[in-house]
């Protein structure tokens, strides 16, 4: 039987034992805490431009930014700038820091003084070549590399890239058939009138229905193929043409020579504008046939009250 002295000596060695193990869990813990980061918690690149939405010639300026976690250090990076087809890259300035360049899009610096947590990269100046409507154009910072510049340590680590995209200018066609290949508002109805064509269309900037002899339409006057819609943003117009459903004449209305002039174009006697082909094709299954002859003639017959 062990004496009380002997005892209390065991125990004090168990307590010591498991004060020695709890704090080497401990020390352990906070290490690995201190220590782990996934691949892309190394760093991070921003970018930030001073225009959120954008138009022809417009010149946009974007700062490059790196950061990268506490206690580590960069001494070279590199990165691919790309851009949208309707962009243009202009320049790149790197910040005064760094030696290299940013020639084509493609950014390559070094420095001589380590950089750690947040610091500037470079500033990137883009312009825009037309008004493209509808889309958006990006600018996007891929395959970036950070170099690590420590204990002789060159290795780098790759960081998720960024993209920012930018509003272009809108036209909206409400209920109207836009065949964009061709620029022409196509299947509109006979007896449609000009203020229900405009009222439907809403656009960043101005719209114009002209007649074939270049004169403005009221809104009461009815449109007829070969009518142009002329819209302008920003000093830039885009025109599109009309075509009214069966009146391949211009004239407004459906009658015989509408019929006769799709019949000889199906028969290869005659050639036809883009838009006078669209108002032809009344069975709307993308060319014309023998079968939209005979539903445009049952139509001028009364047989049938409507080309839709």
């Amino acid at each position: 039987m062990l004496s009380s002295k002997s005892k209390k000596s065991k125990d004090n060695k168990y307590i010591l034992v498991g004060c020695i193990f709890i704090l080497s869990v401990f020390t352990f813990v906070i290490f690995f805490l201190s220590n782990s980061y996934a691949l892309n918690d190394f760093g991070t690149v921003t970018i930030s431009c001073d225009k959120s939405k954008v138009i022809k010639n417009d010149i946009i300026n974007c700062s490059i930014t790196g950061n990268i976690i506490q206690a580590s250090q960069i001494s070279s990076l590199e990165m691919r700038v790309d851009i949208s087809n309707n962009l243009e890259i202009l320049s790149f300035s790197k910040d005064s820091s760094w030696e290299g360049d940013g020639e084509d899009g493609n950014i390559q610096l070094y420095t001589e003084n380590n950089k750690e947590e947040t610091f500037a990269i470079g500033m990137l100046q883009v312009k825009v070549k037309n008004n493209v409507y509808n889309e958006k154009e990006k600018i996007e910072l891929k395959n970036v590399v950070f170099y690590q510049g420590t204990d002789n340590n060159y290795d780098g680590e790759s960081i998720e890239g960024l993209s920012v995209e930018f509003d272009t200018p809108t036209i909206t066609f409400n209920n109207i058939n836009v065949k964009k290949e061709k620029n022409a508002l196509y299947k509109i109805p006979i007896s449609t009138t000009a203020y229900s064509i405009l009222d439907n269309i809403d656009v960043e900037g101005n719209k114009i229905l002209k007649n074939k002899k270049n004169q403005v339409l009221s809104e009461n006057d009815l449109l007829k193929t070969g009518d142009t819609l002329t819209i302008s943003v920003d000093n830039e117009t885009i025109d599109y043409k009309v075509s009214i459903l069966g009146d391949t004449t211009g004239d407004g209305v459906l009658l015989i020579n509408d019929v006769g002039k799709v019949y000889q174009y199906l028969k290869g006697k005659i050639i036809m504008d883009d838009e006078c082909i669209l108002a032809g094709e009344v069975t709307k299954d993308g060319e014309i046939q023998i079968n939209d002859v005979g539903k445009m003639y049952q139509f001028l017959k009364g047989k049938i009250n409507s080309l839709d």
